[in-house]
């Protein structure tokens, strides 16, 4: 019975279920969509696992968008100065 807990938790839901839900936020309810791709997501989910521990599930995908985020408003920012 644990084992089956940690692979529906641990994979299913945290590998395939949660980056579907976050594209269903960014479609649906955010007005200016960041269009973060799904396997970004993913990865983002592993490299904040493996370096922040349980809680870099969480952390992994806040900093790569914010990191995304801030990379097309330099590149707003940028255009602007040059017109």
């Amino acid at each position: 019975m644990r084992f089956y807990s940690i692979v529906v938790i641990s994979i299913v839901a945290d590998t395939f279920i949660k980056p579907l839900i976050i594209k269903y936020i960014n479609d649906k309810m955010v007005k200016t969509p960041t269009m973060v791709n799904e396997l970004l997501i993913f990865f983002a989910i592993f490299a904040g696992l493996t370096t922040f521990g349980f809680w870099g599930m969480i952390l992994g995908p806040a900093i790569t968008t914010l990191f995304i985020s801030l990379l097309k408003l330099y590149k707003l920012l940028k255009e602007k100065s040059y017109m």
